[in-house]
C-alpha cells in the first residue's frame, strides 16, 4: 500500500493522478495547491465499478504584492524592518524591495529622518521634519521612467508653503522636474532644462494617514492623480523628459528644501494600468489601515487582492472574546462629562445591557473625558472598544509626561501619536469590530527611573496639537460609547 502527492501551482495548474498507474493499493492522496489552482482526481480504469469521483480542491488565495507589477521601479517598506539601516533612532539606509538594488541613503546623521514604530496608523514610517536638506537619496538612473511615471505613497504630508516633498524625481541642482516631482503640496513636472510647471493635483497637506497616488505620461503628456483611490485631478502639460538620476524622499540633493512628514511606503513604476492601479490601492489601503477611505465599488474595498485579481476576505471583526486584562470601568475618575448607561446600544459581542457612554458637559475650554489613576507601572497595555456618540476621536492620553495616541472612530485609524520625553509608544492599534465599533489599544513604557501616573480618554471631533489632550466647549450630550476598558501590564 503506498500514498501519492498531487503538486499543483501556477505555473501548474492542474494535476491528474491515475491510481491505475500504481500495482500497490492507495490508502491516501496529498494534496499540495498553491496560488489559487485546482487539481483533480481522476481514474483511468474502463471499470465502472472501480471509477473515483473527480474531487476538485481550491488553495488558498496568494495575496498580491507590487513585485508583481509590470514595470516596478522602486519599492520601500516601512513595515519591513529588515530594509531599514538605523543610525542610533534615524534612517541611514532604506534598501528597495523592487529587486534592482535602487537602496535610499543619506550619509550625513543630521538630515537623517528619524524611524517611528508607530509613526503611520500605528504602524512603522520615517518622519521627515522638515530640516533643510533632511532627505534620502535613491541612485535611480536616467531613462527608468522613459514612457511614463507613476508614483504611489502612505503619508502624512503636512508641508509648510517652503517645505520640500515626500517624493521627488528632479535633476540633481537645478531644481528641474524630471519628469514629476512633488513638494510644497504641489505636483510639477518638467524635462529637467527648465523650472517645473505646476500641476493641479490632489496633493494637499495631508493631516492624517492618506493614500496617494499619480501617474505622467510621455505620450500626451498626461497628468492624473488619486486620494485615497478616488481621482483628484486630470491635467497636461508640454514636456516630459527623464533625465533625474536619483529618486528623492523629503529634498533633493543640493537643493537645501526639507520635506516634512511621515512617510510609509513608497512604490514607484514605469507606468501603470488601471488593473493593477487598483490592486496597488488596495494592497497598500488595506496594510496600512486605510481600506475604509477607499470609495465605495472600489474593487478592493471587501479586500486586498490575490494574485488572481479577486479580494481577499478580511479577517472577521472584533467581538470581545480576544478580550484580556483587568476590567476597570468601576475605577475611572470623571472630567467635565458624565459616565452614563447606554442600555439600548449592542456591543461587539451583540449583547445590550453592559454600554456606557462618556458624556461631556457643558463646560467651557476643558478636556471632555475620564480616566484613572495607574499604580506605579514603567509598562502598561491599554484597550478599550469606543463607537462615536456625537464625537468621532477619541484620544487615550497616557501621563506623565504627556503620551497619546488619537483614534478615529469613523475610519478606524490611529491619526497619530505623540510621546513625551524618557516614553516610548510600542503599539497603537484601531482594530474594527462587529456592530460599528472599534477596539483601541495603546501600548507604552519608560525609559527612565519613572513610572505612569494616570491614563485618560478624552472625545473630541479633532486632534490637538499642542500635545495634550483636546480643549473645547461641550454640549452637554455628545460624547462616544465605551465598553471593556481594560489595562494589561506586565
Amino acid at each position: 500500500m503506498r500514498a501519492i502527492t498531487a503538486t499543483v501551482s501556477p505555473a501548474n495548474p492542474q494535476a491528474i493522478v491515475r491510481l491505475d498507474d500504481f500495482a500497490t493499493a492507495v490508502v491516501g492522496v496529498q494534496i499540495v495547491a498553491s496560488g489559487g489552482a485546482q487539481f483533480t482526481l481522476s481514474h483511468s480504469s474502463d471499470d465502472p465499478n472501480s471509477l473515483v469521483n473527480p474531487i476538485v480542491v481550491s488553495s488558498a488565495p496568494v495575496a498580491w504584492t507590487p513585485s508583481s507589477l509590470p514595470g516596478l521601479v522602486t519599492w520601500f517598506d516601512g513595515q519591513k524592518a529588515s530594509s531599514i539601516i538605523l543610525n542610533g533612532s534615524t534612517v541611514s539606509q532604506w534598501n528597495d524591495q523592487s529587486g534592482h538594488g535602487y537602496n535610499a541613503v543619506q550619509g550625513t546623521a543630521s538630515l537623517q529622518p528619524t524611524y517611528n514604530a508607530t509613526g503611520l496608523n500605528g504602524k512603522p514610517a520615517l518622519v521627515f521634519s522638515g530640516t533643510a536638506g533632511m532627505s534620502l537619496h535613491a541612485p535611480v538612473p536616467a531613462g527608468a521612467f522613459a514612457s511614463a511615471i507613476t508614483m504611489y505613497w502612505v503619508s502624512t504630508n503636512t508641508n509648510a508653503s517652503t517645505a520640500g516633498g515626500l517624493m521627488l524625481r528632479i535633476v540633481t541642482g537645478t531644481g528641474s522636474p524630471a519628469p514629476l516631482a512633488f513638494w510644497a503640496a504641489q505636483a510639477y513636472c518638467g524635462d529637467g532644462t527648465v523650472a517645473g510647471v505646476t500641476l493641479p493635483s490632489g496633493c494637499v497637506s495631508f493631516t492624517t494617514p492618506t493614500l496617494y497616488g499619480a501617474n505622467y505620461t510621455a505620450a500626451g503628456f498626461a497628468f492624473t492623480d488619486w486620494t485615497n483611490g478616488t481621482q483628484t485631478a486630470s491635467s497636461s502639460d508640454t514636456r516630459y523628459g527623464d533625465a533625474a538620476t536619483a529618486l528623492d524622499f523629503g529634498d533633493t540633493a543640493a537643493q537645501g528644501w526639507g520635506g516634512f512628514g511621515t512617510l510609509g511606503e513608497s512604490i514607484a513604476c514605469n507606468g501603470i494600468t488601471t488593473s493593477d492601479r487598483q490592486k496597488l490601492e488596495g494592497y497598500l489601503a488595506w496594510k496600512w489601515g486605510l481600506a475604509s477611505l477607499l470609495p465605495a465599488g472600489h474593487p478592493f474595498k471587501p479586500g486586498p487582492p490575490d494574485t488572481n485579481g479577486n479580494p481577499i476576505a478580511p479577517p472577521p471583526p472584533l467581538t470581545g472574546a480576544e478580550s484580556d486584562g483587568t476590567n476597570i470601568v468601576g475605577a475611572l475618575t470623571i472630567d467635565n462629562c458624565t459616565l452614563i448607561a447606554a442600555p439600548a446600544i449592542v456591543a461587539p459581542d451583540g449583547t445590550t445591557g453592559s454600554v456606557q457612554k462618556i458624556q461631556e458637559n457643558t463646560a467651557a475650554g476643558q478636556q471632555h473625558g475620564v480616566y484613572f489613576t495607574d499604580s506605579g507601572h514603567s509598562q502598561i497595555t491599554i484597550s478599550a472598544y469606543f463607537k462615536p456618540a456625537g464625537r468621532n476621536i477619541c484620544t487615550v492620553f497616557l501621563q506623565n509626561p504627556n503620551t497619546m495616541a488619537y483614534f478615529d472612530l469613523v475610519n478606524g485609524i490611529v491619526l497619530s501619536t505623540i510621546t513625551g520625553a524618557n516614553r516610548v509608544i510600542d503599539k497603537a492599534l484601531c482594530q474594527p469590530a462587529a456592530n460599528g465599533w472599534f477596539k483601541c489599544t495603546i501600548q507604552a513604557h519608560t525609559t527612565d527611573s519613572t513610572n505612569w501616573q494616570w491614563c485618560n480618554w478624552y472625545a473630541s471631533n479633532q486632534v490637538y496639537g499642542g500635545g495634550g489632550s483636546p480643549i473645547y466647549t461641550g454640549d452637554g450630550a455628545s460624547g462616544v460609547y465605551v465598553w471593556r476598558i481594560k489595562e494589561t501590564s506586565p
